[in-house]
């Protein structure tokens, strides 16, 4: 993300300037502005985007992140770290239990079922990731605020996996 906010590619400075470039009625009439001396985007523009502006995104997508992950079950803490780490691939009939070795993965200690989790792949999307995380003590996970029938369905299951 802060590459990002660092970055003034070619299409960004343009598109800063359409932005916030008051429109000119007789702009056809009068002569080219000197590109030496007359800049759109000004190092003023530039810091107040990315600097100022830009940091409130940021913070308020990395607060939102964090809060709609609580809501389903995964505290803030638990997800730093959380992608490289190696896990146990659990049966489909597993279900999470902290009291029992593995968190109730049956296929805990089991070499040829751990790996790493891709969480961008839509396969992986029906793994109980308290069960494939048997590292992570009970703490680290919260109940899932939209576990009960009264909460809408859209929120339960997702579209994606039917789970």
């Amino acid at each position: 993300m802060l590459i990002l906010c660092i970055d003034l590619g070619t299409d960004m400075i343009p598109a800063i300037a359409f932005a916030y470039e008051h429109a000119e009625l007789d702009i056809m009439s009068r002569f080219p502005r000197n590109p030496k001396l007359d800049q759109l985007v000004g190092k003023k523009m530039i810091s107040w985007s990315y600097l100022q502006v830009g940091m409130i995104q940021q913070f308020g997508a990395f607060f939102t992140y964090f809060y709609v992950m609580n809501d389903y079950g995964v505290r803030p803490g638990t997800l730093f770290y959380l992608d490289p780490e190696e896990g146990y691939f659990p049966k489909s009939t597993d279900i999470y239990n902290p009291n029992q070795v593995g968190n109730g993965n049956s296929n805990f200690g089991d070499d040829a079922y751990k790996g790493k989790m891709n969480w961008l792949k839509k396969n992986y999307g029906d793994i109980d990731i308290r069960l494939f995380y048997t590292a992570r003590p009970a703490e680290a996970w919260s109940k899932c605020r939209w576990d009960d029938e009264t909460s809408p369905k859209f929120y339960r299951i997702s579209p994606e996996t039917n789970k």
